[in-house]
């Protein structure tokens, strides 16, 4: 439903701009561009799953990403700020800042002794 309400700004935009079907559908993409990324991210992780095989980077991504899901199990600054990506109110970069970033580093390490 949030995607859906980005898409109708976006295109309420576009309607009061009176700009060409081209513009619209770039200003679409860069809505859609995230939620689509943080879906399909996981999605490319199960055994089987059709398509474009993860990069790298994407499974360093991936792997991150699980460290700070496991955070939020007990971590009140990872669920907030989890939650409010999950929710597209701010974007995935915040789940990089350096508060998530050195919890989830200490997590590893902590796994590693």
């Amino acid at each position: 439903m949030t995607v859906a309400a980005m898409e109708a700004l976006a295109l309420g935009r576009w309607l009061a701009r009176g700009s060409d079907c081209l513009a619209f559908q770039r200003d679409l993409a860069r809505v859609v561009r995230t939620p689509w990324l943080m879906a399909t991210m996981e999605d490319s992780a199960i055994p089987g799953a059709e398509g474009v095989r993860p990069s790298t980077t994407d499974a360093l991504l991936r792997s991150y990403m699980n460290r700070v899901q496991w955070l939020t199990s007990s971590d009140p600054t990872a669920v907030r700020v989890f939650t409010q990506v999950g929710h597209l109110l701010r974007p995935p970069a915040v789940l990089f800042q350096p508060v998530i970033l050195m919890k989830v580093l200490r997590s590893i390490l902590a796994r590693q002794s």
